[in-house]
């Protein structure tokens, strides 16, 4: 099928009426477009959407992401998808993307894709020219994603000006960083909801984070997630952390 858009740069598809499974066919027509460089892939969560289909199947999950790892020169990627619509896809879906070594921009919102140290260590190292990386989404599950990823994303995207992500700070990491050097870029950091060590002084995690950012700016800015909604027990602890931050690096 022939295609008129050679030069197309920026594509919106917004998923609300039909299934998820057609968009990777239309990804294949958008392959004689070489010039495509950002990308944004909605699929809202309305009444008429949770009627036709209860979740996306893993499977329709992965060939779209295969499909979009086709697309060599995107440097701004971003998928929303209800929660509720995929069900814990396995983290080697994301694998392929690691082929769009120009990303600028990635997120993913409303997939639990069980990420780790390990997996996101293995996806950044592809992407030298990261300035943002977010992967939300609200669950039950206890994040596997531990402080010291922060240092991996020190020494694998030097540009990263925006971070968001669930992770685990209720244990901090030794400060073991090796030839890893401190980002002069003042970050911007979102750890949603993420448990955080309660009972001791949050200076602890305020230090490990300033060794790698010391210029690190957290701020919770999306206050109609779910958990921000219902009162997040550990709002007040990551603000503490915030404003200590402030402190070391004045």
């Amino acid at each position: 099928m022939e295609f008129g858009f050679r030069n197309l740069q920026n594509v919106t598809i917004g998923v609300n009426r039909g299934p998820l499974s057609l968009v990777p066919s239309y990804l294949h027509m958008l392959l004689q477009t070489t010039s495509l460089r950002s990308l944004h892939l909605y699929c809202p969560g309305d009444e008429i959407i949770q009627r036709r289909f209860e979740h996306v199947d893993n499977s329709v999950l992965k060939g779209l992401i295969e499909a979009l790892s086709a697309f060599r020169y995107l440097q701004e990627l971003a998928i929303s998808i209800s929660p509720g619509h995929a069900k814990n896809p396995d983290n080697a879906h994301l694998d392929p993307l690691m082929r769009l070594t120009r990303l600028e921009s990635v997120s993913f919102t409303g997939v639990d894709f069980g990420l780790t140290d390990a997996v996101i260590q293995r996806l950044i190292s592809a992407w030298g020219k990261l300035k943002k990386f977010h992967f939300v989404h609200y669950s039950d599950r206890a994040p596997s994603v531990s402080l010291a990823i922060l240092r991996s994303f020190a020494v694998y995207t030097p540009k990263l000006e925006d971070l968001r992500v669930n992770l685990d700070a209720t244990c901090v990491p030794s400060r073991d960083y090796g030839s890893v050097t401190a980002s002069v870029l003042p970050v911007h950091m979102d750890f949603d909801c993420s448990p955080i060590q309660m009972l001791s002084d949050p200076r602890q995690v305020a230090e490990y984070i300033a060794n790698i950012y010391p210029h690190a700016i957290l701020q919770k800015t999306h206050t109609n997630d779910p958990c921000f909604k219902a009162g997040c027990t550990y709002c007040d602890t990551w603000k503490q952390v915030g404003e200590t931050i402030a402190t070391l690096s004045a």
